[in-house]
């Protein structure tokens, strides 16, 4: 999923580029095209917020921050006199985005700004700055996202260097298998097995219906749209099915989400139909 990266201090490489990387200074560069600059931190807007200063320097989970991308929904974009500010939104907190009309580096950057309209999301890539007591983004470089599925995979990197620069790198295990009087449990049939002497429990996910699962499905779309991207919540998708068991619906539900037909809008409550 993520090849090339540089475990020393929670950085992405380009694997485009075979020569040694650089660390962003705060004047930055990220060509003009809307690229990923060579080497660049991925944070939620959470993370950025809880950032550490030590002279003049900022850190999160103990790395020095240089070159940053995040991403989100854009709330609101106001002209000053000097700078666009755009304020955004990525579901785990808001933050302030400046551009300056001098950082961006070619018309087809200056165009992507002029055409931005709030309610869509977009990648920004800066440096942090601050002013007054209050923190913003920088940015030089940025580019609009169409695939919701990018959204999501910027989050999971931002995980992903997270654990690496707190835990350490992660060796991959084999999957477990969960086992039944020696033998292999298959995970889709629709009960819990005990062991000979009834101490340990195997828990096995049902086998859902796929009528069931169509109509949990359309539940979903009538509940959510394309412009509300906070999601329902999961008893908003159960509730039209109230002559079911509550135990049959979660597994329902966890066998959507297995398939990717749903997804988590990043508060733990909340979720979408995969189409939009």
């Amino acid at each position: 999923m993520l090849e090339d990266m540089d475990f020393g201090g929670g950085f992405f490489a380009d694997t485009s580029n075979s020569k040694p990387q650089e660390k962003h200074t705060t004047t930055g560069s990220g060509g003009g095209s809307g690229q990923k600059p060579s080497t660049c931190t991925p944070l939620t807007i959470k993370q950025l917020i809880s950032c550490r200063k030590q002279n003049e320097q900022y850190f999160v989970d103990g790395k020095e921050l240089f070159a940053i991308e995040i991403v989100g929904q854009v709330l609101k974009k106001e002209n000053k006199q000097n700078f666009t500010l755009i304020k955004i939104d990525d579901c785990t907190g808001q933050f302030d985005v400046k551009l300056f009309p001098t950082n961006l580096s070619s018309d087809y950057l200056k165009q992507i700004l002029n055409d931005m309209k709030e309610g869509n999301i977009y990648k920004f890539f800066g440096h942090i700055n601050e002013w007054k007591d209050r923190l913003s983004l920088v940015s030089y470089n940025l580019r609009p996202i169409t695939d919701m599925n990018e959204f999501y995979f910027h989050h999971l990197e931002s995980i992903q260097v997270h654990l690496i620069n707190t835990r350490g790198i992660i060796t991959p295990t084999q999957p477990q298998t969960s086992t039944y009087n020696n033998k292999s449990v298959d995970r889709n049939q629709q009960q819990q097995h005990y062991s000979n002497d009834d101490s340990v429990m195997v828990n096995v996910v049902q086998q859902v219906d796929e009528g069931l699962l169509e109509e949990m499905m359309k539940v979903a779309h009538q509940l959510t749209s394309s412009t509300n991207r906070r999601g329902c919540t999961k008893d908003d998708i159960f509730e039209p099915f109230g002559n079911y068991d509550r135990d049959y619906l979660e597994n329902a539900f966890s066998q959507l989400v297995n398939e990717a037909k749903l997804f988590n809008t990043i508060d733990g409550d909340h979720w979408m139909p995969n189409s939009y």
